[in-house]
């Protein structure tokens, strides 16, 4: 599952993400459009396998981003399914987004274990497990909806908006959140979150 990442009202830049079963949070895979489409170009070569006709089928695409096509295949022939070395494609370059580090070294926006001044600004779901650390913001390294009400009660809204998306939330209890939030930080992206919570709201008391 891929989409863009997009925190409320935080000092950081939107970029793109995915998530996967075998992985417990959201990983970095791309921070421009040309990035998003040099991904997906190697991972559709390399779902493709053996099939030689892929890079020639993916060929309008990558020209209408202005990607190698050859350079592609031989790059995704080299790395196969490994994504931490997808950042060996140019289109990365020194801007190479922290999923697709083999070294898990972050230099962007996108928060990691080792910058603890990008943690202020993460949630628990941008981390693979808490962190138990003492410097740690209370959401990442305790109950989620304890953090949350701490927030709220100090009119912290990021820091309640960080907390609500992070682990260890029942449904009921994450709809109540959602409500909770003032209209005043949600700003446009508030109709969305109530209309979100009222379906959520009427499936949960359906079931």
């Amino acid at each position: 599952m891929y989409g863009l990442w997009r925190h409320l009202s935080i000092p950081r830049s939107p970029c793109f993400v995915g998530m996967s079963r075998e992985e417990p949070g959201v990983f970095e895979i791309a921070r421009t459009v040309e990035q998003l489409w040099a991904f997906f170009a190697l991972l559709g070569m390399t779902t493709a396998g053996d099939d030689d006709d892929a890079a020639e089928r993916l060929e309008p695409f990558l020209r209408g981003s202005g990607i190698s096509p050859k350079l592609t295949a031989e790059i995704s022939r080299a790395v196969g399914d490994e994504r931490d070395r997808f950042g060996a494609h140019p289109a990365f370059g020194d801007n190479c987004p922290l999923g697709l580090r083999r070294d898990r070294i972050g230099d962007g926006r996108f928060p990691s274990l080792d910058r603890p001044e990008t943690w202020a600004f993460a949630c628990g779901y941008e981390f693979d497990d808490q962190l138990a650390h003492s410097s740690a913001p209370r959401w990442l390294n305790g109950p989620a909806l304890t953090a949350f009400t701490e927030e709220l009660g100090k009119r912290s809204w990021s820091g309640a908006w960080l907390s609500l998306n992070s682990r260890g939330w029942r449904m009921e209890d994450a709809i109540s959140a959602c409500l909770a939030l003032p209209s005043t930080f949600l700003q446009a992206d508030a109709t969305y979150l109530t209309a979100w919570a009222d379906e959520v709201s009427g499936f949960v008391t359906g079931y």
